[in-house]
């Protein structure tokens, strides 16, 4: 495995070494390995950077919470809508904490997809979000189920069936719960949603 050099653009065609061994062998490895505390301040980090202005679109009328951006990470198992890799590591960086090429292991960084782009209208509802891989969510054009470039991972989970194909079917704050990805999360008394495939 070699190291990748310092790339000012990461476009796709652009040869990328080997990606290193995932970070997490699946979803339950995720989170068995990390703590609510370390997983919420990813979705707190998500939802601020969701609910800012953004140059050529306003603030969006729905406010994003950590919670509501945890219930699509969770709703999604972790898994790209697009491509189905396992996308739960954070961007690669360096010792000093600056950032440093992603391309190798794009497929298994996870992001906070708008379905309908903030800048063509979409706004924070959580009928149009969706987790996506960092190499899907930036580009569209490389979009492929059960891609092994990029460092694409797909373990066999017990129980997961991953709709690749669909990013986002319905979210619905209603008494009924709501459905992403095929995953329905109905409300709950104690309001922790306990997911089954619908």
């Amino acid at each position: 495995m070699g190291e990748l050099a310092a790339s000012k653009w990461q476009m796709p065609g652009t040869p990328v070494p080997e990606p290193p061994p995932p970070t997490f062998a699946s979803w339950m490895d995720y989170l068995q390995r990390t703590t609510r505390s370390e997983r919420m301040v990813r979705c707190y980090a998500a939802a601020k950077k969701a609910n800012r202005k953004r140059l050529l679109s306003g603030a969006p009328n729905n406010r994003l919470s950590g919670a509501d951006v945890w219930n699509v990470i969770e709703a999604a198992r972790g898994r790209c809508a697009h491509c189905g890799s396992l996308a739960v590591e954070s961007r690669p960086s360096s010792l000093t904490g600056a950032p440093i090429a992603w391309a190798q292991v794009g497929r298994r960084i996870g992001s906070l997809e708008h379905v309908h782009w903030r800048f063509g209208g979409g706004d924070n509802d959580l009928s149009n979000l969706a987790w996506a891989c960092l190499w899907c969510n930036t580009w569209p054009s490389e979009r492929r189920p059960h891609a092994l470039d990029h460092g694409g991972f797909y373990p066999s989970e017990r129980g997961f069936l991953p709709d690749v194909n669909m990013a986002v079917r319905t979210a619905d704050h209603g008494d009924a719960g709501f459905t992403v990805m095929g995953w329905t999360a109905p409300r709950a008394a104690s309001n922790v949603p306990r997911w089954s495939l619908s």
